[in-house]
């Protein structure tokens, strides 16, 4: 009980002293996390052909790209919709599901599409592929999930909240990220 206690004090320190640099770190550690249980237990890799340059740029894509954009979109959230009320946090959930999520599934595979030298055909043809039915399986968490961070939780920890359950979301974005186009397989 004491080391993840120790961690997470840790942790509020940095978040405190280093907002910024914390949330970035914390969003690619996830991110790439999130990439090797999805290669360990989703696509069951053995670990000696574990691919580690493909984890190495999901880090690289939560730490440059996903991170930047979660840390100024929830405090631009913060200050359109600042007083703490199940109303504003209806708010801000929908602004969030309707703005940020669409447009983070196509920066997202778009992201990955670039630091894989992934050709403007192939990454536009997975965001056409994988687009829908990631935002069905999203719709199915996240509004839930962004309620409880927006209401319950202070704006300082609103970034680990969404990076804590993004470990089971990265994990399913790495995996349909990295499985084969159906339309190339035919």
């Amino acid at each position: 009980m004491r080391l993840p206690l120790r961690a997470w004090r840790w942790y509020m320190r940095c978040l405190e002293i280093h907002p910024w640099k914390t949330q970035l770190i914390s969003t690619g550690a996830l991110l790439g996390a999130g990439d090797f249980i999805a290669q360990q237990y989703v696509e069951k890799v053995p670990l000696r052909e574990h691919d580690l340059v493909r984890t190495a740029r999901m880090a690289a894509v939560g730490t440059v790209v996903i991170g930047p954009i979660f840390h100024v979109w929830y405090a631009q959230l913060d200050k359109r919709f600042a007083r703490k009320s199940p109303g504003n946090a209806i708010r801000k959930m929908t602004v969030d599901q309707s703005i940020l999520a669409p447009v983070f599934l196509v920066l997202f595979y778009g992201a990955v599409g670039v630091v894989e030298r992934r050709t403007i055909k192939e990454i536009s043809d997975k965001i056409y592929e994988e687009f829908y039915p990631n935002m069905v399986v999203n719709y199915q968490i996240w509004p839930a999930v962004q309620f409880c961070n927006f209401y319950f939780f202070p704006a300082h920890l609103r970034v680990l909240v969404v990076n804590v359950v993004s470990l089971f979301w990265n994990t399913y974005l790495a995996w349909t990220s990295h499985k084969e186009l159906e339309h190339s397989k035919q």
